[in-house]
């Protein structure tokens, strides 16, 4: 067993508490001193008690087996997984996971000036730009692309000129992505924030449990050839977005939602780019 950070931190605060002798640890955490130092307290169910030369022994031994690691100090928040190997061979012990403070981000024309850079890239090229830097030079408008590949391609993407030039950012694979959470919250309150996801009851979803998200980009025309290529099986694993939908008021959304709902439907975002289809952008 390896000590998580509750654990690590648990032990901490016991070495800290000179006067604290005897101390109800998790089950987990109680084995693996067992296993390890068992020769330095006594248990008595729950409780390990020890004497204060015991506790100043267990102290020694774990500097010995940690090295890099102040036990008096503890595993404190903040810390990137660089920082953490500072102090212990476990990196993913660290609370700031490598995506935290980063998003990906692209232009369609290559220019990413939206992000206050004078750069232009090849064609279908992002960049992960950290969060920070953004914020130096906010964009006005940015389009939250729930896909991979959509992103990759949103070049084929059939939209007006003043979408087409958003600062394009990835939402991240299968949920919202931390850093992009991070910049939504500290974007200025007049930057448009376009949700582009596939429509069906998980995207509206996604779009509607986002507060800074502004707008969607939904298909100009609610069209047969658009209901030809829905997919009843993904409709039907999402019984709980269907149930969220129908409790919500979606107002600029709603005819959207609603043809959804009635029809069962769940269009991939990648038809839209295939059969270029109209998107426009619908305040919520």
């Amino acid at each position: 067993m390896e000590l998580n950070r509750r654990d690590i931190n648990t032990l901490s605060r016991f070495l800290q508490d000179q006067e604290c002798l005897q101390k109800r640890f998790g089950s987990a955490l109680t084995q693996w001193l067992v296993d390890n130092y068992g020769d330095l307290f006594r248990q008595q169910g729950q409780i390990c008690s020890f004497s204060s030369e015991q506790k100043r022994r267990l102290r020694e031994e774990l500097q010995k087996d940690y090295p890099r690691f102040d036990w008096l100090q503890g595993l404190e928040t903040g810390l990137e997984r660089l920082a953490v190997t500072a102090r212990l061979n476990q990196e993913k012990l660290a609370d700031i996971r490598p995506d935290d403070d980063f998003v990906l981000v692209r232009q369609r024309d290559g220019l990413m000036h939206t992000c206050g850079l004078n750069l232009q890239l090849p064609p279908q090229c992002s960049l992960r730009l950290p969060v920070e830097l953004l914020l130096q030079t906010p964009p006005k408008q940015i389009l939250v692309v729930e896909n991979l590949d959509v992103f990759d391609h949103c070049q084929q993407a059939c939209v007006a000129d003043d979408i087409a030039g958003s600062l394009l950012v990835y939402r991240g694979h299968n949920r919202l992505n931390s850093g992009l959470k991070k910049l939504l919250t500290h974007l200025p309150p007049h930057t448009q924030v376009i949700m582009f996801s596939d429509l069906d009851p998980k995207g509206l979803e996604i779009a509607i449990s986002l507060p800074m998200v502004t707008h969607m980009l939904l298909p100009a025309n609610r069209c047969e050839q658009l209901i030809m290529r829905s997919s009843p099986g993904v409709f039907k694993k999402q019984a709980k977005a269907c149930a969220f939908l129908r409790r919500q008021l979606t107002n600029g959304w709603q005819p959207w939602t609603d043809w959804v709902l009635s029809g069962r439907l769940a269009i991939m975002q990648q038809h839209f780019l295939q059969m270029g289809t109209e998107l426009i952008s619908v305040p919520r």
